[in-house]
Order: structure tokens, then C-alpha cells, then sequence
């Protein structure tokens, strides 16, 4: 387990990151709050659109996914792991339960079969 100083001075033991997490969660000289949180993130699965006809300016937009989880405050477990689907061209993103994201999935499926007839 990895510890972090906090402003106050504190040395805070940080609960262990879930098994996907791929992030360095603070920057060298960092000192945050003991009440402040984090996210652990997993690395990005980016998806280039090829379709532009529907995009402005003609380019093509990237989909990202990644599992996340927030933590707060700093010696907290880990909340509930969501999936981030965000577009990358505008800084939109949602996040989603794992229920809400094996619904879309199941939707896109669907979608992407009835679109292949």
C-alpha cells in the first residue's frame, strides 16, 4: 500500500488500488486534503469513429472507454466502478453502472445486428 503526506502533514495509508487500475494518482509535491478524493482509472480503450457523414466538419471523433472509481476521502475504499464513455472532440462523457453499461451493450448488439440484415 502506497501512503501520501497531506497538507496537514498527515501521513495517510491509501486503501489498495482495484486490480484495473492503471493510474499514478498524485504528482510528485502533491498535498491534498485528507478529505480531498481521487479516481483510480484504468488505461482507455479508444474507439476512431469511420463514419463522418454526421460529424462536424467532416472529421471522424474518438469514443473512449475506462473503468472508474472515485475515492473519498483519501483513506477510503474505493466506490463503485463505473464505465466512462466520453467523446473525446467535445469533453462529453457519462458515466455508467455496470448495469447501465451491459444495457447499452446489449443495445449496440442488437442495434449493430438488425443494421447488418
Amino acid at each position: 500500500m502506497s501512503t501520501v503526506t497531506t497538507r496537514d502533514g498527515l501521513q495517510v495509508t491509501l486503501q489498495p488500488c482495484p486490480s484495473w487500475c492503471t493510474t499514478d494518482h498524485f504528482d510528485p509535491g502533491t498535498y491534498p486534503h485528507l478529505e480531498d478524493g481521487f479516481h483510480h482509472l484504468s488505461e482507455p480503450v479508444d474507439i476512431l469513429t469511420t463514419d463522418v457523414s454526421k460529424i462536424p466538419d467532416g472529421e471522424p471523433t474518438t469514443v473512449q472507454l475506462r473503468l472508474k472509481a472515485f475515492v473519498a476521502p483519501l483513506n477510503a475504499a474505493p466506490g463503485p466502478t463505473q464505465v466512462e464513455l466520453a467523446l473525446l472532440d467535445n469533453e462529453d462523457a457519462v458515466e455508467l453502472t455496470p448495469q447501465l453499461a451491459r444495457s447499452i451493450a446489449a443495445a449496440l448488439h442488437d442495434l449493430s445486428e438488425r443494421a447488418e440484415r
